[in-house]
């Protein structure tokens, strides 16, 4: 078993908090994705649940594919940039 340092540290997890600081930072994240928009949660959610299963080259086609039949607004592409540390949507 590992801990969250080390899960951060060999990139299993995105960030680790103490434990005093989880549920806090739980329901920021929270708050964060109900904020946005249904739409881009769902297409997100869809990709997400077939991933696993899909090479690379698959994985970024479907991801093209729910674009085609989900557009995301640029509002859900800010958000979960800025949810996920990247700056780049």
């Amino acid at each position: 078993m590992i801990d969250g340092a080390e899960a951060l540290r060999i990139g299993l997890a995105q960030r680790a908090y103490p434990s005093a600081f989880m549920w806090g930072e739980v329901m920021a994240m929270a708050a964060s994705i109900a904020a946005m928009p249904r739409a881009g949660v769902r297409q997100t959610m869809a990709h997400l649940s077939h991933v696993d299963d899909l090479s690379k080259e698959e994985s970024l086609a479907f991801a093209k594919q729910l674009r085609t039949l989900m557009p995301l607004d640029q509002r859900f592409a800010d958000s979960a940039a800025k949810l996920l540390g990247d700056a780049t949507p």
